[in-house]
Formats: C-alpha cells, sequence, structure tokens
C-alpha cells in the first residue's frame, strides 16, 4: 500500500471530522512523529464513570501521516487504553476515565510512539500538536525544532464531586406503609455548582427504595423510602459512579396495638354481636392507614374486613356461638403486633351477676360510705377474672367501672350525696346483657345554727354561744356521736366537736378585730351552713392604702421613679379617724434591687414609720436597678392586727426576654406577641393593595412591658412592610404591612427570599433555619411549592425582632411572629347537597367548599350569602363578621327546611341559590331540591 502524504492543515481537518471515532490498524511509514490533544484545561466530572477523548497523530520526517503505528499511552490519574496503532491519517484515539474523588485531581497523560521497526534512533521526526474536540485547537508548526520528539503530554482536570444526602425522617413505624423521602444532592466541591443529570444508584438492607434516579437541573433526586416490616436500624446507601458513595441510617420501631369491644358480654344465641376494634398506632401516636390487621377468635366468629381506616381503626363483628362460654379470647396481630381481649358468651336466662351491700342506710353528708361487693355467678367464677364492669348510681357516688379480682370479684366503695331530704340509692351494675342492682337509703340532714348575739365588738375578747343541733330530717330523730367542724373568717372558734344524746354540740366564739362581717361556717360532713355575724369598733378598724402610680421605672432611666404610698385609716362606721396614730410602711416583697421607702422627713429605709394626720399617712417608694413588682403593707403601730396591702406597683423594665433552650435555638418560650386586626388576617393579594396594621408587645423578664423606645425591627416573608418601630410605655410597636408582591410561598427560587422553610434563626449564627407552621385550611388538597400537600402557600409570616437577653443574660436577639394570609384567585367553589328531596319537616344540608388557588379561605370582605325561593334556609349569610373573620374558612353549610303544609300545598321545587361576592372574585351556584306533601 502506498504511504498518504497529506498537508498538516488537512490532518487537522480530518482530526475535528473524526474526532471520537475509533481508529483502524493500517501499514505505516518509516519515521514517525507524535502529538496529542492540547487545550487550556480539559475537565471531566471525578465520579469514576465520566471520560473523554484524548487522539494523537504521528507524521514522519516527510509530513507524511504515520500509519500503522503503535503509540502507548499513560496517566497519572484516571485509568486510559494503554496503546493502540495509528489508522490511515496517523490518527490514534484512547478514552481517559476519571477516578471518583471529592477534590479537584490533574491527570497528566503521556503518549508516546514506537517504532516497531527500530528506527526512531535512525530517522528524524517531527513533533505536531494538534487540538482536542470541543477545546480550542492549536497547530504548532512542523519544522526543524521540533526534529526527533516522540513523546507528548496533555493534562485533563477531574472536577472533585461531593455527594451528600439526607432523610426526611430518620425514624418511621415498621409498618411496610408508612413512607419519608431520601434526598441526594451533587454538587462540584470547588465552585459548589449542582451537577445534573447525574446516575444515581439506591439501594438498602431491608427499606423499599428506587433503585436509581438521575439528578435534577438542581443536583438532587429525591426518591421515595417505604417503611420496612421488621424493627431494627437500616442503612441506606447511595452511590455515583463505581466508588463515590455516602449513606443513612433509619430506625423502625414497632407500631402499637390495641384491641377492645364494645360490649364484653353477649347472649349465646348464634347471632348477638359485639364490635371488635384494632386500634394500630405508629410510635408518635398517629394513625396507621391500610394495615391489613388479622383477627382470630377462640369461640364464635369473626365478619368483615381488617383494614385500618383513616383513624388506624380495623373493625370487625365478633358474632356469638350457641354455647355459653364465659372466656372467649379475640386475638388481633399486625406483623409482630399483638393484642387480646375476653368476651363473654351468656345464657340470657342466668343470673350471672350480683351486686351487694354491707350498710342499708347512709347519712348523706357527702363522706358517710358504704362497700359493694360484685361477684359473677357461674361454675367457675375465676372465668370472669379482669372484666370490665359498669356502674351507675342515681344518687350517691360510685366509680363509673371497675375490673374484677383474678376470683371474679369486686369491691367498690359507695359514698353518700350532700343532701337535706331523704331518697333511696339504685346502685346498678352492668356487663354487657347481665346486670344487677342493690337499693341503699340515704337519711336527710336537718342541721340548725344559733348564736347567742350576732353582732360583736372587734375587739378580739367578746364571746358568744354557737349552737349546732343535727337531727335526720324525716324522723326528726337526733343524731348523736357525729363529729362536727366549725370555721371563721375572722375571730377564733374551736375546730370541731361532737354531738351529745340530743344531737347537739356547742361552742363559744371570740370576735376578731377587723370590724366588718365574720362568716361562721359549720360542716357536717361536706354539707356546710353558714352564720353572718357583725363585728364592729371605734377605733382605727381599716386601712385603705393607694398609690399614685402603678408603675415606675428603674434609676436611671429618664421616667418616673417614684409614687406616692397614701394609707387612709378608717373606723368602725366607715369614716376616717381624726386622731393621729403612727402608722409603718413596709415593703414585704420586690425585685430587691435597692428599691426603698422615704418618708416626707427623707428617711429612707425598707420600712419606715410616719404619724397620720386627718386619718392619711403618706410616704414615697423609691425604684432601684431591678424591675419586678412591689407590694407594701401597713401597720398602726397601737394596733398591730389592723393592716393593709398595696395593690401591685411594677417597677419598669428590663431590656426584652426570651428563653432559649441550650441544645436547640429553635426551641424558644416567647414574651413577645405580634396582633393582627381579626377583619385584616386574611386580605386579597394586591386587590386592593392594603396598609395592615401590625403591633408586637415586648416584655421583659419579670413580665413587665420593655422601656418605652425600644427599637424593634419588622420583616416578613411576603409583602413588604416598614422595618423600623419603636415601642411605647406599653411595650408595643405597631408598623404597616402590605399586600403586594413578594408573594408568600414555602420555596423560592430566589435563594435570597425569606419564606417559610428559608428564615435564618436570628439566634442560629446564620445556619439554623427558623421552625414556622404554616396553616393547612383546606386539609391536604393542594400541592404547595415544596411538592407536598400540607402547609399552604399565600402565608406571609411576619416576624419582629429586637435586641435583649436571654435567662442566662446574655445578648440575643428577642423575635416574635404571626401570620397574614395573602389569598389569590379562587380555586374551589363546590356546591352540592346531601339530599335532592324532602317531605315535610325534612331537611336537606347544603354544603360549600370555598378555596383559593394555594388552599386557603378567601379574603376578609366577602360576602356568601344562600337564598331560595320555597322551603326555609336555617341560616343565609355564612360568612363571619369581620370582627370574628379571622384566617376566615374553607368549608360552608345551611340547611333547607320543608315548611309545606300536607293540607294546604302542593309539591315545589325549591330552587337554592348559592352566591359569592368577593375580592377574589365572584362565584354564583344554584341547586335544585324537590320538596314533597
Amino acid at each position: 500500500m502506498k504511504t498518504l502524504r497529506l498537508p498538516i492543515f488537512l490532518i487537522l481537518l480530518l482530526y475535528i471530522l473524526r474526532c471520537g471515532e475509533n481508529s483502524d490498524t493500517v501499514v505505516g511509514s518509516r519515521d514517525h512523529s507524535l502529538a496529542i490533544e492540547k487545550s487550556t484545561m480539559p475537565t471531566i466530572l471525578a465520579d469514576g464513570v465520566s471520560s473523554i477523548p484524548i487522539t494523537a497523530f504521528v507524521v514522519d520526517d516527510s509530513g507524511r501521516a504515520a500509519l500503522n503505528m503503535k503509540v502507548t499511552f499513560s496517566t497519572t490519574a484516571g485509568t486510559i487504553g494503554e496503546s493502540a496503532l495509528t489508522d490511515d491519517y496517523g490518527l490514534v484515539t484512547v478514552q481517559l476515565t476519571s477516578v471518583a474523588s471529592v477534590t479537584d485531581l490533574e491527570a497528566v497523560v503521556t503518549a508516546t510512539v514506537v517504532d516497531p521497526a527500530f528506527s526512531l534512533a535512525k530517522s528524524k521526526v517531527y513533533s505536531v500538536a494538534i487540538s482536542t474536540p470541543g477545546f480550542e485547537k492549536s497547530t504548532a508548526s512542523l519544522n526543524k525544532s521540533s526534529i526527533g520528539k516522540n513523546t507528548d503530554t496533555i493534562t485533563v482536570k477531574f472536577l472533585g464531586l461531593t455527594l451528600t444526602a439526607a432523610l426526611k425522617d430518620s425514624v418511621l413505624p415498621a409498618d411496610g406503609l408508612t413512607q419519608t423521602s431520601l434526598t441526594a444532592s451533587v454538587v462540584e466541591t470547588s465552585s459548589r455548582k449542582p451537577v445534573a443529570g447525574s446516575q444515581l444508584v439506591f439501594t438498602s438492607l431491608i427499606s423499599k427504595v428506587d433503585a436509581g434516579v438521575a439528578t435534577n437541573t438542581q443536583g438532587k433526586a429525591v426518591v421515595p423510602v417505604t417503611a420496612a416490616e421488621t424493627v431494627g436500624v437500616d442503612t441506606l446507601y447511595v452511590r455515583l459512579g463505581n466508588v463515590l458513595s455516602t449513606a443513612v441510617t433509619i430506625e423502625y420501631v414497632q407500631p402499637t396495638l390495641k384491641l377492645s369491644v364494645s360490649n364484653q358480654a353477649i347472649l349465646a344465641d348464634g347471632k348477638s354481636q359485639t364490635e371488635v376494634i384494632a386500634a394500630v398506632l405508629t410510635h408518635k401516636n398517629t394513625p396507621v392507614v391500610g394495615a391489613n390487621v388479622e383477627f382470630t377468635t377462640s369461640d364464635g366468629r369473626i365478619q368483615g374486613s381488617g383494614v385500618t381506616d383513616s383513624f388506624g381503626n380495623a373493625t370487625v363483628v365478633l358474632v356469638a356461638g350457641e354455647t355459653p362460654n364465659p372466656v372467649v379470647k379475640v386475638i388481633a396481630s399486625f406483623l409482630s403486633v399483638k393484642d387480646s381481649v375476653l368476651v363473654a358468651f351468656v345464657d340470657a336466662g342466668a343470673s350471672m351477676m350480683t351486686i351487694s351491700t354491707d350498710k342499708q342506710e347512709l347519712l348523706r353528708d357527702g363522706v358517710d360510705a358504704a362497700q359493694m361487693v360484685l361477684t359473677f355467678n357461674g361454675e367457675n367464677p375465676a372465668d370472669y377474672a379482669n372484666r370490665l364492669v359498669h356502674l351507675h348510681a342515681d344518687f350517691g357516688v360510685v366509680p363509673d367501672s371497675v375490673i374484677t379480682d383474678g376470683q371474679g370479684m369486686a369491691v367498690v366503695p359507695f359514698v353518700a350525696d350532700v343532701g337535706t331530704e331523704d331518697v333511696v340509692a339504685t346502685i346498678r351494675a352492668t356487663f354487657g346483657v347481665a346486670e344487677s342492682s342493690v337499693q341503699v337509703s340515704l337519711i336527710g340532714l336537718d342541721v340548725r345554727v344559733h348564736v347567742t348575739q350576732d353582732s360583736l365588738p372587734a375587739d378580739g375578747i367578746s364571746q358568744t354561744n354557737v349552737r349546732v343541733s343535727l337531727r335526720r330530717s324525716g324522723s326528726k330523730v337526733p343524731i348523736s356521736g357525729y363529729r362536727v367542724e366549725f370555721g371563721v373568717s375572722a375571730g377564733i372558734i374551736e375546730q370541731s366537736g361532737v354531738t351529745d344524746e340530743e344531737g347537739v354540740v356547742e361552742k363559744n366564739y371570740s370576735s376578731g378585730t377587723i370590724p366588718g362581717e365574720a362568716a361562721l361556717y359549720v360542716y357536717v360532713g361536706k354539707l356546710a351552713v353558714e352564720k353572718r355575724l357583725v363585728l364592729y369598733q371605734n377605733y382605727p378598724s381599716n386601712i385603705v392604702l393607694s398609690t399614685e402610680n402603678s408603675y415606675i421605672w428603674v434609676k436611671e432611666t429618664g421616667e418616673i421613679e417614684q409614687t406616692n404610698l397614701t394609707a387612709q385609716l378608717l373606723g368602725a362606721t366607715g369614716d376616717p379617724v381624726s386622731d393621729p396614730y403612727k402608722v409603718t410602711f413596709t415593703i414585704i416583697q420586690g425585685p430587691d434591687g435597692g428599691e426603698q421607702l422615704i418618708t416626707p422627713q427623707g428617711f429612707a429605709s425598707q420600712s419606715v414609720t410616719v404619724g397620720s394626720v386627718n386619718g392619711l399617712a403618706t410616704a414615697r417608694l423609691l425604684s432601684g436597678t431591678k424591675a419586678g413588682a412591689v407590694l407594701v403593707r401597713t401597720d398602726i403601730v397601737d394596733f398591730p392586727q389592723v393592716a393593709a396591702q398595696s395593690s401591685r406597683i411594677v417597677i419598669r423594665s428590663g431590656p426584652p426576654y426570651m428563653w432559649i433552650s441550650p441544645s436547640d435555638p429553635n426551641n424558644v418560650i416567647q414574651r413577645g406577641t405580634i396582633i393582627v386586626p381579626p377583619d385584616k388576617h386574611n386580605v386579597a393579594f394586591t386587590n386592593p393593595t392594603l396598609e395592615i396594621p401590625v403591633t408586637v408587645y415586648f416584655s421583659d423578664k419579670y413580665n413587665n412591658p420593655v422601656e418605652q423606645g425600644t427599637a424593634v425591627y419588622f420583616t416578613t416573608t411576603g409583602g413588604f412592610i416598614s422595618s423600623d418601630a419603636s415601642t411605647d410605655a406599653l411595650g408595643r410597636a405597631s408598623v404597616i404591612l402590605q399586600n403586594v408582591n413578594p408573594f408568600p410561598v414555602l420555596y423560592s427560587n430566589d435563594p435570597n427570599q425569606y419564606t417559610a422553610t428559608n428564615f435564618p434563626n436570628p439566634n442560629g449564627g446564620g445556619s439554623d433555619m427558623l421552625t414556622i407552621e404554616i396553616p393547612d385550611f383546606e386539609g391536604g388538597r393542594i400541592t404547595n411549592s415544596l411538592g407536598t400537600t400540607s402547609d399552604n402557600d399565600g402565608v406571609a409570616t411576619v416576624v419582629a425582632i429586637t435586641n435583649g437577653k436571654n435567662q442566662f443574660g446574655e445578648d440575643i436577639k428577642v423575635w416574635a411572629m404571626g401570620h397574614v394570609v395573602f389569598s389569590v384567585g379562587i380555586h374551589t367553589f363546590h356546591v352540592w347537597a346531601d339530599r335532592t328531596t324532602i317531605g315535610p319537616g325534612e331537611v336537606a344540608t347544603i354544603y360549600i367548599e370555598l378555596w383559593d388557588m394555594n388552599g386557603n379561605p378567601v379574603a376578609a370582605g366577602s360576602q356568601l350569602t344562600v337564598s331560595a325561593d320555597a322551603g326555609e334556609l336555617t341560616a343565609t349569610d355564612l360568612m363571619p363578621l369581620p370582627d370574628r373573620y379571622g384566617f376566615g374558612s374553607t368549608f360552608f353549610s345551611t340547611q333547607l327546611v320543608n315548611k309545606l303544609d300536607p293540607a294546604q300545598d302542593d309539591p315545589k321545587t325549591a330552587t337554592v341559590e348559592i352566591e359569592l361576592t368577593s375580592p377574589n372574585g365572584d362565584r354564583y351556584a344554584a341547586l335544585n331540591i324537590n320538596l314533597t306533601i
């Protein structure tokens, strides 16, 4: 074959056209030169799979393409074909495959031409530079200085990759049903640029997970994970290429199963039934839906399906056998979880249960008690062990239920109620169809209280006789030996006494020292009788203590730091006393911040004494350095029994305060509250643009409003809001929110937009996000921007932030949040009735589902009216009033009543019209309901 001789530009043209093709083997020339592709720096992903073609070409010293020449290749990183022969154009191409690496690597590839005839030492060869497809080309001239070079090199950059994976939930119930999601992300390590189209492989030991998914334009791949049916910890692996991988663990915990029956005893007639309910719940006590529960019974038969409903309940029916059986065991099982319950098949003619009492009569004092003994009458009473028996009494008190012991017995107390009339109490015990009862007579009490004097001086010395007579109400027979208790609101009386044979007990009462009324209480068990006594006094008997200001400020605030205290001394008649008395003011409670009392003479202390003038005595309270509540007590020196206590005097105020968990900055106890008017909780988005007042309240550690002028910063996840405000004297700051863009969403492509899932915790260092709960008004019927159906888009979260302190006195950001709905166009306006034909007096219920495109209620100011041309509607205006609107509602209903008189009226068809007018849009619907006679 004749050797081709081609100009260098033609060789390069052929190389460009043929780049990436496999070379054919041809007979080569004598002398050879070599070059590999050149570029600014070719790159491939360092995933162990990606590759790039490496092409070299060889020419002899006359510029001809070197045919069938062996070229060997080597690389400092990755893998490459070891050698190949040049084709008709002197070209040879091999693939360079990357290694898996987290960091960037550079691979230096070397190509060397090998002359099979060992002619390289005899001939001069030229080195030639060629281009790699996709990169800048360079064409080195063939000249004398390049003669003799039989090798060439090129550097390829492997772009390091970072593979991460995270589970939405790390703990699931081992029910084989519950799902969560696994999100894997691939980015270039250096640039953090997402890598799209990477094929990821997901594997696990026991979980159910999709095998392979490619990353999306954000470099993420999300796969569902279905829970295993066994308890334990599983490892989920994510692999990229042949080497790069990561893993996460998920724990499967045992679900719970609780079995119950609606009736523990049914007739053994082959047809009586009781419902058997198995409740299957997750470890979080939420229902497991769709679980297949298996039921078995030792007698009778099970009817129905065992699949749990939306409440996690699987309900079947146990049908009784025809033979009495006191111990029928019903077992429910779901996977490895089981529970059982006992049911009795009883003979309808048998008296299987009795109840008796150890006392036939009790006093109606709320204390006297008897023991009720419950017994099952079977051949083997132990068959009725651990059975639930229900109890009821028409008078008195008995437990609602009791569980029998190992011998089928139970002892329960029956306590008399309180009353003055004789009654007969019936105590009933029921066990399924079995019932037994017993009666106890309850004796009413006749209690009479007599005092010798009902008006006494308030001197602490005067006495009167108190005589209590206790008899049975019906027979008037005295009740002897009964302990009667006494109590008084003022004064002194012996605590108790026992009635004599005549049912009488007597005690002496000593008056109190405060004029006014004293309440004397006589307690017969829990039956209380009250007697009022008048205590009078002519010397100072009362103090009215008032304060000039209910709050002052801590020192050095520039605000009021003191308040006047005035003690008014009143006599028995209620008028101020004119004689001078020494009055002591004492701080009995305070924040211990150096607060003091000062007299008009200037003496400062925790307790001061001043003289009264015309019944008035004054002192001043000076604040200290701590905020808190202060209580001041006043006493008259010569009458220590006369005292008064001030109302709370608040010393304001420390910095804004919030408790933060040391381990979780999202776990806080707030002292801030955001308020939005009820008619502005839901506004139409920009229709019209509104000024929505938003007010925040902040308090300090002692629950006082923060100081006036405290700066507060506001921001929002939707609309825009005036950002800065200052608190007033009540600790509140107000701004205006406007219902304009940005529209509030749960996820935004703009990383700079605050959302409910992208709101940095002010105290989290920029990495922690606040946990913001967003309402789901329509119940999971609309898919949100996160791709889920739980929380709704369109709910703006308003956050107010100020500087404050935590429980350790450290500087923090104190924050509070609230929500405002930005509702948009109507998505659902669904109207239906549960009946289309109703007779006289019957009703048809009209239901309305109404929400916007995000599943939120329509805006405040909407009207939803219902009218009918026949019949009568129970409600015609279904929207809440503005002062009660709040977020609004998505579900409404009213009823149409057939008011036709069959004796006078003819049948009619009522047209029910439902009309919505709202900032979100207007809707109309009509229903026809037949009214028959």
